[in-house]
Order: structure tokens, then C-alpha cells, then sequence
């Protein structure tokens, strides 16, 4: 069987590159698709979330990763302990 896909033309080179590399991981080991949870969502839906500036910034966030800006797991974890923190005061009232 043969699948193609088409992206937009706007698309960056890396992202093209990371397709073209997980097409050939899934044309050798099929199977991987199982691991891979989606969302079905509409077009329209997408295109709602994922905005070009909600993009940027993804971009933007792996490329700090990839220099080596992150948080450890510790900071992490107390990162995300004060914004629950935060929520339940906010919402459990």
C-alpha cells in the first residue's frame, strides 16, 4: 500500500526533515503508529490550536531545549506542585 502526505509548502525544513524520518520509521516498523496517540480533531480545530504563533512558540521552546535551556525533573515537579497549588485555591472554592 502506498500512502502520501501533503504539508504546506510554508512548513520549515526541520519539521520536513523530522517527517521524512518518521515516514521511513513507520514504513519499516508499522507498528510504531500503535504507540502514537491522535486526537481526532477537524480541520478547523487545528487550525484553532495550532496557530501560526502557537507554532513559533513550539518552535521556539524545542530550540531552548536543544541548547540546553530545561528544567530538570525535580524543578519540574515544584514547578507544576505551586501552579496546583494555584488551580485548587482558585477552583475549589
Amino acid at each position: 500500500m502506498r500512502l502520501e502526505i501533503e504539508i504546506p509548502d510554508s512548513t520549515s525544513e526541520r519539521v520536513q526533515k523530522k517527517l521524512k524520518t518518521f515516514l521511513k520509521r513507520l514504513e519499516a516498523e508499522p507498528e510504531l503508529i500503535e504507540g502514537v496517540e491522535i486526537q481526532q480533531m477537524s480541520d478547523e480545530e487545528l487550525r484553532a490550536f495550532f496557530t501560526p504563533e502557537r507554532l513559533a512558540e513550539i518552535e521556539m521552546a524545542e530550540e531552548q531545549v536543544r541548547q540546553g535551556h530545561f528544567y530538570t525533573e525535580e524543578e519540574a515537579e515544584q514547578y507544576m506542585a505551586v501552579r496546583r497549588a494555584e488551580w485548587r485555591e482558585k477552583n475549589d472554592r
